[in-house]
């Protein structure tokens, strides 16, 4: 599959959907695939207040805090980076705060000679369930 360039794509064309994206720069040390977070949207960024620092913009994968078990997520974005093919998935999540289902579109950008060079992901909660809300006789 022949994935656009980051040229051909514009945050600014998807505004509406911006606060639940969050961008990467595709890193390769050492033919280790590694990602840099160039942005995060707000509600993801909000979603994390709990987090010691919510905005992981400019913090390289492995130096953000999750809040939940990662592996499955990022072998998705390693899949993407090395295929440029995007991945649908939709998992479960538990949090500090909620628990739920969640849905991720992780899109592939590739530098004009047809190199992987930037993630787009998309993160939606189908289902954000409270915890406290969750505890029994609440």
């Amino acid at each position: 599959m022949i994935a656009p360039t980051w040229n051909e794509f514009s945050l600014m064309d998807l505004f509406l959907d911006a606060p639940s994206l969050q961008d990467c720069d595709v890193l390769l040390d050492q033919q280790k695939i590694s990602y840099l977070y160039r942005y995060a949207g707000t509600e993801i960024v909000n979603s994390r207040n709990r987090m010691a620092k919510p905005d992981f913009t400019g913090l390289r994968f492995d130096e953000v805090q999750y809040q939940y078990d990662f592996p499955d997520i990022h072998a998705a974005m390693d899949q993407v980076a090395s295929t440029c093919t995007p991945f649908h998935m939709i998992r479960e999540f538990d949090a500090r705060d909620a628990r739920g289902t969640q849905e991720r579109l992780i899109l592939p950008l590739i530098q004009s000679q047809g190199v992987i060079d930037k993630l787009v992901v998309s993160r939606a909660r189908l289902e954000n369930l409270p915890k406290h809300s969750l505890e029994v006789g609440k």
